[in-house]
């Protein structure tokens, strides 16, 4: 293989040092493999070894300074006597690689390292510049300048932080010790079977009543809400949600339930036999003022029947018009019993707001006044069932009980037949039956009828005159001698 002679870019030559022009390479003997010598990989010169370029004239060049590199070869050739080694393309290339990825896998280490050392919720990450070329590839020389800064007095560049967003439930201040709340989801179904319980067992009602102090801090308060009390059952704790609230007290609740019995008309009030007809008293006095009681009943499902009774302020007590008499959350069998209850209550208080001496046993003292010889006047117009009602209190009964039949063979056929009392006084005076009358208002009107018959037989044992007054052609109608 012949010499090859490779020329390159060198300064002008000066008296003291002149670089060479160009380099010879020895000789060498040919091996067994041969190689071309386009493969052989040249290495290229030393930025800070090249001398940079002066002006074409030789004569006005400045000195170069002396180089150590070329002080011991008189030639100018710093390779004259050192053998030239052939590597082949495929061996440098795998070289080369081998240490690209062995200082990858040394960064990654100490990136590793570091990144543990760090304290929180925080990481740092380091300028790629500084490792790599502007395209990802490795560059060694900053990882050597890096060596040096470190070793001098240099205060080295901030790195470059990124803060992880930190969890909401972290940056609360908790106590140690207290649980944290992990999720919200409901698996029972207490409140469904309470109310379950309650319409099938019990004749009560539940009551939720809740309360929020913060967001997601509740306080929920039962109340069993039944015919004889009510049971308020309060829940320790604060819940995050009404729903969690409710299912907490209904659990209380199902267990107060459980303990009662499970018959509920055991829990009704019942109304004994009385010896005074309370309902007919009252329907005296307020037909002797000529006012109506006001009732009011109630049915809660599965909890019976209550009443309520209220007067105006014609009574003619004080204070009678603000009074409620009867207690709707009371249940009863029956609208009867509830009904009697209420209009004794009534009458109990009318007696106790009465003047010593006044009598309220359902006579008013105008009837009582007029004596045998008393006239009973009826005004125009009156159906013959409230004339009824007015003439029973002047003879001293009660308002007569309509009792209706249903014929079971013809829908809408009554049988109806009436009962009045006398207070205190001998046994009831039943009137009727009259049978398969259509319609209870036509059964109404007919045994009314019958009863002012009657009446007026009683008038005249008492000396009472009936007179119906006609203001068309003003005359009068005397009952009492018919």
């Amino acid at each position: 293989m012949g010499s090859e002679i490779l020329e390159t870019r060198s300064p002008l030559p000066s008296p003291e040092h002149s670089p060479p022009t160009s380099f010879h390479t020895p000789s060498m003997e040919l091996v067994s493999d041969p190689t071309d010598l386009l493969d052989i990989p040249l290495q290229p010169l030393d930025p800070e070894d090249e001398a940079p370029p002066t002006s074409p004239d030789p004569s006005s060049s400045p000195p170069l300074p002396p180089n150590p590199n070329y002080t011991n070869h008189t030639d100018g050739n710093p390779w004259a006597n050192t053998p030239v080694v052939l590597e082949s393309v495929d061996a440098y290339l795998a070289s080369n690689r081998t240490e690209t990825l062995g200082g990858n896998s040394d960064e990654k280490v100490r990136a590793s390292s570091e990144t543990l050392g760090e304290e929180g919720d925080e990481e740092d990450e380091e300028d790629p510049s500084l490792e790599t070329g502007q395209d990802g590839s490795n560059n060694t020389r900053g990882e050597e300048d890096k060596k040096e800064r470190r070793g001098t007095d240099e205060v080295p560049p901030p790195r470059i932080k990124r803060k992880k967003r930190a969890n909401a439930e972290s940056r609360e201040t908790r106590e140690p010790g207290e649980p944290i709340l992990l999720t919200t989801s409901i698996t029972t179904t207490y409140a469904k079977d309470l109310h379950e319980l309650c319409q099938s067992h019990v004749r009560l009602t539940p009551l939720f009543t809740f309360e929020q102090n913060k967001p997601q801090e509740f306080t929920v308060v039962l109340k069993l809400v039944g015919p004889p009390e009510t049971k308020e059952i309060v829940v320790d704790g604060i819940f995050p949600s009404k729903r969690h609230a409710k299912e907490a007290a209904a659990a209380l609740g199902i267990e107060y339930v459980r303990d009662l019995p499970k018959d509920g008309s055991s829990r009704l009030f019942t109304m004994e036999q009385e010896s005074e007809n309370w309902v007919g008293l009252l329907s005296d006095m307020c037909n002797g003022k000529q006012i109506r009681p006001q009732y009011t009943d109630y049915a809660t499902p599965g909890a019976g029947y209550s009443c309520e009774i209220r007067l105006s302020a014609e009574f003619g007590c004080p204070g009678v018009e603000c009074m409620v008499f009867g207690d709707k959350h009371r249940a009863f069998k029956n609208k009867k019993s509830a009904k009697i209850a209420a209009a004794k209550e009534a009458m109990l208080w009318i007696r106790e707001q009465a003047p010593p001496g006044t009598p309220v046993n359902g006579r008013t003292p105008k009837a009582a006044g007029n004596g045998p010889e008393g006239v009973i006047d009826i005004p125009e117009g009156t159906p013959t069932a409230q004339i009824v009602n007015l003439i029973c209190p002047k003879l001293g009964y009660t308002s007569p009980e309509y009792i209706f039949h249903a014929d079971p063979h013809a829908p809408g056929l009554y049988d109806v037949d009436a009962v009045i009392k006398r207070p205190k006084g001998p046994r009831p005076a039943k009137i009727g039956p009259i049978r398969s009358v259509f319609g209870k208002k036509k059964a109404r009107e007919e045994i009314a009828t019958c009863v002012l018959r009657w009446l007026r037989k009683e008038a005249e044992k008492q000396g009472l005159k009936i007179i119906e007054h006609r203001e068309a052609d003003g005359a009068e109608e005397d009952y009492g001698s018919s």
